[in-house]
């Protein structure tokens, strides 16, 4: 139900908060420019190793974007790497500039939570104490938005250049596109064999952060009581025990956390090494060039850090679960206008009736 919940967030905010349809789209399209550089940059760097500065085979001379001086040519390939990151300097602040989202969004849900909450019944009031409430407006819609739809256009733009990296890898050497299976497949079964796990412990932590904030409420409206009867030491004593409480669920968390950021890195380590083992004598042999090599192991490096920020933005997704199930339940409880409703429309009927017995009876309408 966590990603259900999530996904119906993503589909109402790309629906209903006013501009932020047309500005996602346009998002995803921009981030696709850095991508088609990265690609660009991958094939300049073979290039370079393989014909630029291969001084010792002279054949490469014909293939010399200016024939007969290497001098040249690499002052052109300098120029096509620097210009154009003009374009993308230019499509950053145009996504700054025009397509800022975030607060936009925070700017919706705020107004509309706090109208429901202007409009609660007594025990709905009474369900949200007001730190609750605070917390969800300053903590968790902020984290909602971040990590629960804006995240999602870092992650495009992370797949979209695996898809890239993916079509370079099979196309210069295809036994080297076996991590394009391993990251996906170890990362998916890791969530999902851990997902509930970690769901129970930010329940746990949640819980642990609004008691302390619940307490210290307590303690400031209870000062004067506290004084009178000298309870001052009893208080501090409950404190410290809350405090303990929490902390050793934070450890707990942060030890589930270490764990859980280990896999990606090693399978990096692991795909270079492994690729550098099997595949380094292949250039020795002159069945692949210096230059595709080298490039495949930048490709690997590459490859392992874009999964591993996908595998951190699937995990802060998990993380804006609960507190998007707290916020829906705030949405979602009772209000006092449909009883204010129902109570006008029975004045209404009621005066209505009135003035139609008054009609048959031929009496003057005016009250």
């Amino acid at each position: 139900i966590g990603f259900s919940l999530l996904f119906s967030f993503i589909g109402f905010t790309f629906t209903h908060v006013p501009t932020i349809k047309w500005k996602s789209i346009l998002m995803v399209l921009i981030a696709q420019l850095s991508n088609a550089y990265y690609l660009f940059t991958l094939w300049l760097r073979i290039y370079l190793v393989d014909t630029v500065l291969n001084t010792t085979d002279p054949s490469t001379e014909e293939h010399l974007i200016v024939p007969g001086s290497r001098i040249h040519t690499a002052f052109i390939l300098g120029l096509a790497w620097i210009l154009p990151n003009f374009i993308l300097l230019f499509a950053d602040y145009f996504q700054l500039a025009v397509l800022e989202m975030g607060y936009n969004i925070r700017f919706h849900l705020r107004v509309n939570l706090f109208r429901k909450y202007l409009n609660y019944t007594e025990e709905s009031r009474a369900a949200v104490p007001i730190q609750d409430l605070q917390e969800s407006m300053m903590v968790d819609i902020p984290d909602l938005v971040s990590n629960g739809y804006l995240i999602i256009f870092n992650m495009f733009s992370m797949l979209g250049k695996i898809f890239w990296v993916g079509i370079f890898m099979l196309k210069k050497h295809p036994e080297s596109a076996t991590p394009l299976v391993v990251y996906p497949a170890a990362m998916l079964l890791y969530l999902r064999l851990r997902y509930s796990r970690r769901l129970e412990l930010l329940a746990k932590t949640g819980e642990a952060e609004s008691e302390t904030k619940g307490w210290l409420i307590h303690a400031d409206r209870a000062n004067e009581l506290v004084n009178v009867f000298k309870r001052r030491g009893f208080v501090i004593r409950t404190f410290e025990d809350i405090l303990k409480k929490q902390r050793k669920l934070v450890m707990e968390f942060k030890y589930f956390s270490f764990w859980n950021g280990q896999i990606i890195p090693w399978i990096t380590i692991l795909a270079i090494g492994s690729y550098i083992g099997l595949a380094g004598h292949l250039v020795s042999s002159g069945l692949l060039s210096l230059g595709s090599f080298l490039a495949t192991i930048g490709v690997y490096k590459d490859l392992g850090d874009r999964f591993e920020g996908i595998y951190d933005g699937l995990q802060a997704m998990i993380e804006v679960v609960d507190p998007l199930a707290g916020l829906t339940q705030q949405f979602n409880l009772e209000i006092e206008v449909p009883a204010k409703v129902a109570v006008y429309k029975e004045r209404e009927k009621r005066v209505l009736d009135q003035l139609e017995g008054n009609r048959r009876q031929g009496k003057s309408e005016a009250f």
